[in-house]
């Protein structure tokens, strides 16, 4: 079997020196023990100068980091420590560096680094750094957790996972209350604070289509004489006569309609369930309140004239609205504050 392909200095290669330590790996007892870490896949094996830089690496670096070396020097160790641990180990080569290269010396020093890897996973290593015949040794083994550890590992990531689901569902709650609230602005009225003539549109297609056969009456008003108010008054008492006709308007209807303000002075009451003769009734109610109203602080007295009209036969909603218009016409063609 081929042994894994390493990326050792070549005898003579060498850099800058720092410290005491060489950046030669020609030495007799080196040389062993390079030879021996470079096939052991298991391990993660680095050979450093005194600045850090990656002079070499065997094929258990390619396989835990999943990050080969094209060269050697291209790359620092730090490039691989998560920050909080690259001062430690800058100290650590910098201590290690005082040894010196004296053949008879070898000095281990056993420290626990966290590295991150080429997808971004951290993986927690014991290393052993050696600073042997004037050469600095990294190994770096996967450390394996004691049951206590992953107990408490285990913990710790349910707690986060528990944390980021009750943020989520914090977000998403204020997410709801956000789409509620846009969805209420787009349908309602500013004026009025009654539905606009989007959210009249969408009730009356929704219920047009799930209730075909079924009696489904509208109700069209339209203030009369609106514009002589706006010319006498000013706009924002026309405002004042608007919202108090939308408040009268919401007040006479049931739960089950829908009124809204369908366009200037016009409003629309959506009554499904409600034949023509009922939906007549409501809108008699209405007129007569309107007209006993006294609207704003310069209580003004106004009246309102009404077309109502059933859906019929094989008719669409666009063509019951068109029929009611045509109907509140004919009311204010026929005089105005009355019901056709």
């Amino acid at each position: 079997m081929r042994p894994r392909r390493s990326n050792w200095p070549r005898n003579g290669e060498a850099g800058g020196t720092e410290g005491k330590v060489s950046e030669s790996c020609n030495l007799p007892a080196h040389k062993v023990l390079m030879k021996f870490l470079e096939t052991e896949s298991r391990l993660a094996v680095f050979s450093l100068n005194g600045k850090g830089t990656i002079l070499g690496s065997n094929g258990g670096m390619e396989r835990l980091f999943g990050i080969p070396l094209s060269r050697p020097g291209e790359r620092d160790i730090f490039d691989f420590l998560l920050s909080e641990n690259r001062d430690q180990v800058k100290g650590i080569i910098k201590s290690l560096s005082a040894h010196g290269p004296d053949p008879e010396e070898c000095f281990f020093r056993k420290e626990t680094l966290n590295f991150r890897v080429a997808s971004s996973a951290v993986y927690t290593m014991a290393c052993f750094f050696s600073v042997c015949e004037g050469s600095m040794i990294l190994i770096a083994e996967p450390r394996r957790m004691s049951d206590s550890e992953v107990i408490i590992r285990m913990t710790d990531l349910n707690n986060e996972l528990a944390n980021l689901w009750r943020e989520l569902t914090r977000k998403n709650v204020e997410l709801e209350k956000a789409n509620e609230t846009i969805g209420r602005l787009l349908n309602t009225d500013v004026l009025t604070g009654i539905p606009n003539r989007r959210a009249l549109e969408q009730f009356i297609a929704d219920r047009f289509s799930r209730e075909m056969g079924q009696p489904f009456s509208l109700i069209m008003a339209d203030i009369d004489h609106f514009k002589k108010v706006n010319d006498t008054y000013g706009h924002q008492v026309g405002d004042v006569v608007l919202a108090s006709f939308g408040k009268i308007l919401s007040g006479s209807t049931r739960s089950r309609d829908m009124c809204g303000r369908y366009g200037g002075e016009e409003f629309l009451v959506a009554m499904p369930g409600t034949g023509v003769k009922e939906a007549a009734e409501v809108a008699e109610r209405i007129r007569s309140e309107i007209e006993r109203s006294e609207l704003g602080e310069h209580r003004l007295r106004i009246t309102a004239s009404f077309g109502v009209a059933e859906a019929k036969g094989e008719e669409d909603w666009e063509g019951l609205v068109r029929r009611t218009d045509e109907a509140l016409y004919l009311a204010k063609d026929s005089g105005r504050n009355r019901v056709a």
